[in-house]
């Protein structure tokens, strides 16, 4: 994945050019963050997958967000029994580097 630093106007998903600024109807969720949350978001970073320059796995910062592209039916859960969970849509540059 891509070490590149994406602006914390844009989906941090690599290749995903959904920002702020140029989509309509595309809704911007923040990873979790609250103390309870910390499995819900070390999920989300694991399903996110990116890697840094150094090989090290990528840390968001609190600016960090997903949009709703990356979720089945275009919508975050707050219900971990729902596949809309975590996201999990994701560009072909994904189904690649896990083959």
């Amino acid at each position: 994945m891509s070490g590149t630093t994406k602006s914390k106007n844009s989906c941090c998903v690599v290749n995903c050019s959904n920002s702020y600024k140029n989509t309509n109807n595309i809704t911007f969720y923040r990873l979790p963050n609250r103390d309870y949350e910390k499995e819900t978001k070390e999920k989300w970073i694991k399903a996110i997958n990116r890697i840094i320059e150094n090989r090290k796995p990528w840390r968001p910062s609190v600016h960090s967000v997903v949009c709703s592209a990356h979720f089945i039916n275009n919508n975050r859960s707050l219900d971990p029994r729902s596949p809309s969970y975590i996201p999990s849509i994701f560009p072909e540059v994904y189904k690649k580097k896990n083959h």
